[in-house]
């Protein structure tokens, strides 16, 4: 990654024109488009969720279930960019009788979780070899994702991303390098263990 590249990541001037638009959380019972709009400008670095990266972030009032496997329940899906137009991220609608800040906090890990997708197709040259390095997919014990058949450098990356800003000690349990590496090649040194919350929410 040039250092160009590498700043494109992690600064940037927040701008209204160019925020992504945001769709449906209303209906989710959980938070409001503004609520989760104050949240990303306040925790992630602009060029995460500029249009150009982000163009859509939408709220499915629907179950989404595996094609192949009708009992796994897809929380989020991300549609990457194309044509010159940012990504879709459909955020479906999360099992039923949680408490409300659990299922807050757990819709937050969602939208982080898909947007990171976004973020990994940015990676390019040192980061993005130092990121592979980091990936042992014979040793599961040294991943943060707990599902196996989903054990690839993309779905660690964003799982990695999510818990950095809302479980950070989680993170730096399983791995400081992957902390380490999020810390400076995505984020720019800012950390997040003021914003944990006080107990496990998902």
């Amino acid at each position: 990654m040039t250092e160009d590249k590498k700043e494109s990541l992690v600064t940037g001037s927040y701008s209204c024109d160019l925020f992504l638009e945001i769709k449906g959380f209303e209906d989710s019972g959980i938070l409001n488009g503004l609520m989760l709009r104050e949240w990303l400008i306040s925790m992630l670095p602009w060029p995460h969720i500029m249009r150009e990266r982000v163009r859509w972030l939408v709220f499915i009032g629907s179950l989404k279930r595996e094609d192949d496997n009708p009992n796994i329940i897809r929380r989020g899906e991300c549609f990457p960019p194309h044509d010159g137009e940012g990504a879709l991220i459909n955020i479906y609608r999360l099992q039923d009788g949680l408490p409300l800040e659990r299922s807050r906090s757990l819709m937050r890990h969602v939208v982080y979780h898909e947007i990171s997708h976004v973020v990994y197709g940015s990676l390019r040259g040192k980061a993005q070899k130092h990121w592979l390095s980091l990936i042992d997919l014979s040793n599961p014990e040294s991943s943060i994702v707990q599902s196996e058949t989903m054990l690839n450098p993309q779905e660690e990356f964003a799982e990695c991303y999510a818990h950095y800003i809302q479980q950070p000690n989680v993170l730096k349990d399983v791995s400081n390098e992957k902390y380490d590496f999020l810390r400076v090649e995505i984020f720019g040194n800012r950390e997040y263990w003021d914003f944990m919350p006080s107990s496990t929410l998902y």
